[in-house]
Parts: C-alpha cells; sequence; structure tokens
C-alpha cells in the first residue's frame, strides 16, 4: 500500500511538473523573461523562440537554454551587454547572426547540436571568447 501511495505521489509531482513547464514555454514565448536576476536556466522546457523584450536592461550573465526547440538564434541577444555564458546545445539553430559580435564580454559558447551550416565573420571578434561549442552540427564553412 505504501508503495502504491508513493507512486501516486511521484505521478503527482510530474504532472505538476509537466504543468509548470509547459505554464513557463508559454510566458517566455511571449515576452516573459523570469526574474533571475543574471541567470536564465530554462532546460527541457519546449521553448521555440527567445522572448523579443529581452533588450529591455537587465544584467543577465548566464543564459542556459539547452534541450529547446529554438528555431532562430535571437538577435535580441545584442543587447546583453553582460552575457558570459551561452548555452543554446541541443535546439534546432540553422544560423548565427553576425552580431553576436556585440557580446564583447562573451567567455562561453555553446551551440553543439544544431543545425548551423557556417558561422558568421562576427564570432571571430569576440576577443574574451574561451570556449566555442559547435560540434554536432552542419558546418560547411568557417571565417
Amino acid at each position: 500500500e505504501d508503495e502504491d501511495e508513493d507512486e501516486a505521489e511521484d505521478e503527482d509531482e510530474d504532472e505538476d511538473d509537466d504543468e509548470f513547464r509547459e505554464e513557463m514555454r508559454r510566458k517566455v514565448e511571449n515576452g516573459f523573461l523570469p526574474s533571475m536576476d543574471t541567470h536564465m536556466i530554462l532546460w527541457k522546457y519546449g521553448i521555440v523562440k527567445f522572448p523579443d523584450d529581452v533588450e529591455q536592461p537587465n544584467h543577465l550573465a548566464v543564459i542556459d537554454l539547452r534541450y529547446n526547440l529554438i528555431r532562430e538564434f535571437p538577435s535580441e541577444m545584442r543587447y546583453l551587454r553582460c552575457l558570459l555564458h551561452l548555452d543554446l546545445t541541443t535546439n534546432r539553430i540553422e544560423s548565427i547572426p553576425d552580431s553576436i559580435s556585440h557580446l564583447k564580454r562573451l567567455r562561453g559558447l555553446f551551440l553543439s547540436n544544431n543545425v548551423i551550416r557556417e558561422v558568421p565573420a562576427g564570432l571571430c571578434r569576440l576577443c574574451r571568447l574561451q570556449i566555442l561549442r559547435l560540434d554536432h552540427n552542419n558546418l560547411v564553412q568557417l571565417p
């Protein structure tokens, strides 16, 4: 009996987690940026689109959106002047905009497991970049 109760509780928790993830995914896609001060970490939320209002002044240093469904590299990222770490591993990103060169403080860029074909020349202007992960993409050209 205790085992059945534990399983029922686990199922309830899983349903609550799924509902929370779905609600958060909808909010993010509609422009809501979670108030996380310097870190935004949203793994496996099924996010398809990065919020449009990211250009509002903020102090995000870390954005980790691994394992989502994002297709376009958010051009709004250029406004994130404090960004140090960007992880968009295992999404569906097809290209990186040249505006990535605006992320002057970026030290880690993780774009593995996407469908990126080309890397823009602007990436070479990121002087502080220490880690670049582009494995498991469809790269045909490097700058």
